[in-house]
């Protein structure tokens, strides 16, 4: 059955369609988003909320529970909802040339990324639980790795190509066609998604099946110990990449004065240190546990932060070491974090389990976001002067509070999440 053309097809396009969306997600991160954001007149400590905006909307994955009883045709649903969520991010990079206030652009932003990431996660565990269910379950560790790294080995290409084009607009002082230069390649990427999806073998659910209600399913969720464990360790990852993260992009160009293309260089330079860890971490994961997996990547993550604290103007080499090892921790982190809920959760339960638990770091990584931007704002205000020793920024604070959140998450996955062999259902 996983060796017919369907199934290998679906496999095929569904790694297609991840590179699509992983380069959109490339477009709206770190020193883009951040440009856009101060053109429409944002403050730093904004910023950094707003980029930080994504841990906010997986609480619109809630409301994929409710879907998730309605659904009935995978495909339609998902590039209904995808394609509104792809030409709304498009839309924010147009939002520059109206001739209205910047109050008013601004308020027209923060909405627009709101809806579309209402959109984009509303369905998005839909498409992951539905191309999934295509590949074999021993294997998705290494299937998992292997579109991770095929995404990250073509990301890095356009990183660099946009990136150069990006510069050589700022060099020309031609802001405007910054934008137009990334509102279109989301439009084009929107375009190549949807003909991805388009071609995955359909999905249609039973009729009759069973409906869970909100209450029901969290019910059956929060007494079982190990998804709650869980749950904690994806809450506490998500507060420590909130807290620094999103306002990294500003305190790489404002900060160290960091041009574009040697951002964009470092960007792939820890995009290929990724690819070269997926396929490695992906064995771990399969050969041992999630669990295993998880753990390895968070060590790397709190020596990134770690580095970070000391990433001044004269020591920029430690921001590039923090990149590097930020990107290979996701490697570790991101899909098992995922994944791991196949492990403790019934299959018919995923979709609705995954939104939970997304749901719940999502709003305590966005108040995370928010900590920090309070912490930035006051450290700015103070001249970056924290208990007598000048700063190079807030950020280096923020690092901190981000290793500490990273050492808790580890100890929770250490001692109560377990090691056990990943026993996919």
């Amino acid at each position: 059955m996983f060796e017919s053309k369907e199934y290998k097809r679906s496999r095929a396009v569904y790694m297609v369609q991840c590179g699509a969306e992983y380069f959109v997600c490339l477009l709206l991160s770190d020193a883009y988003l951040a440009k856009l954001l101060k053109n429409v007149g944002m403050s730093d400590s904004l910023i950094g909320i707003i980029s930080s905006i994504v841990s906010l909307a997986f609480v619109f994955q809630l409301l994929s529970l409710v879907l998730m009883g309605k659904i009935r045709n995978a495909k339609k649903t998902f590039l209904a909802y995808d394609t509104v969520s792809q030409v709304l991010f498009a839309g924010i990079f147009f939002v520059p040339f109206l001739n209205i206030p910047s109050n008013i652009k601004t308020i027209m932003v923060v909405s627009a990324l709101l809806i579309a990431y209402l959109f984009k996660y509303l369905v998005n565990m839909v498409l992951y639980e539905w191309a999934n269910s295509y590949v074999e379950p021993n294997k998705l560790g290494r299937y998992c790795a292997i579109k991770e790294m095929t995404s990250l080995f073509s990301g890095a290409v356009f990183s660099l190509t946009m990136g150069y084009f990006f510069e050589k607009l700022e060099n020309s002082n031609n802001v405007g066609g910054q934008f137009i230069l990334i509102g279109v390649a989301i439009l084009t990427l929107c375009a190549i998604s949807f003909i991805s999806t388009y071609n995955i073998k359909n999905k249609i659910y039973e009729t009759n099946r069973e409906e869970y209600k909100i209450l029901d399913v969290c019910k059956k969720l929060f007494t079982n110990k190990k998804f709650v464990a869980i749950t904690a360790v994806q809450v506490f990852v998500k507060c420590s990449i909130y807290m620094t993260v999103g306002f990294m992009g500003i305190y790489k160009t404002q900060n160290l004065l960091l041009g574009m293309t040697f951002i964009q260089i470092v960007n792939v330079v820890g995009l290929l240190a990724r690819f070269v860890a997926s396929k490695p971490l992906g064995n771990i994961s399969d050969k041992y546990s999630f669990s295993r997996g998880i753990s390895v990547g968070l060590i790397i993550m709190i020596i990134g932060f770690a580095a970070n604290i000391f990433s001044t103007a004269s020591s920029v080499f430690c921001v590039v070491v923090f990149t590097i090892l930020y990107n290979i921790s996701q490697a570790g982190v991101e899909a098992n974090l995922i994944n791991i809920t196949f492990d403790y959760v019934p299959k018919e339960l995923f979709v609705q389990a995954s939104a939970v638990k997304n749901s719940v770091a999502g709003i305590l990584g966005f108040v995370a976001s928010i900590l920090g931007g309070s912490v930035l704002a006051h450290i700015e205000a103070n001249n970056n002067i924290v208990f007598g020793i000048e700063l190079c920024g807030g950020q280096q604070v923020l690092s901190v509070i981000s290793v500490l959140f990273a050492l808790v998450a580890l100890g929770i996955n250490y001692f109560f999440v377990g090691k056990n062999k990943a026993c996919l259902q």
